[in-house]
């Protein structure tokens, strides 16, 4: 019995540190708090100037989420080519509009994204409670796209009545 306790106890000392290195370059997201100063996704439409916005999905209005990049820091939202770039006026709130959109499983939210140290990076408006964010360099956080949107994971959605 001795001997096994050993050969645990080894086990664990050599997989522990590559498994928390193996995690260590990744970013999460964080939930926005609903405090009185706390960011919206009705203000970050209406700031939209001040950030790179991209969309995840099949279309403009079919978006999975919505992805707010700040201008004016120094850290950079690299994006796969899962994400599209929203340039024109009024597309922003299409594509929010219709991330808003309630399904089993698929509750809209607007969460902050994080680097591994938890640095902040942007926000990330959706209904998914998880993405995929690698760290390229201190600065830079790469984005991988997000699942399909709802409406194409559940037979017999209906739009105007989720």
């Amino acid at each position: 019995m001795d001997l096994r306790k050993h050969i645990y106890f080894r086990l664990v000392v050599v997989t522990a540190p590559l498994w928390i290195w193996g995690c260590a370059g990744y970013g999460k997201l964080g939930l926005q708090t609903k405090t009185r100063d706390a960011v919206t996704i009705e203000h970050l439409v209406s700031s939209q100037s001040a950030y790179h916005v991209y969309y995840s999905g099949y279309a403009i209005d079919n978006a999975a989420g919505v992805l707010f990049d700040p201008k004016d820091d120094e850290r950079t939202l690299m994006v796969s080519r899962a994400w599209e770039r929203i340039q024109k006026d009024g597309e922003v709130s299409e594509a929010v509009r219709w991330a808003s959109i309630p399904a089993l499983n698929y509750k809209p939210e607007l969460y902050r994204v994080l680097g591994p140290d938890g640095q902040f990076f942007g926000y990330l408006y959706t209904g998914w409670l998880h993405a995929v964010l690698k760290a390229i360099d201190p600065q830079t956080l790469f984005v991988y796209g997000l699942d399909p949107p709802p409406q194409y994971l559940e037979e017999g959605f209906d739009e105007k009545n989720p």
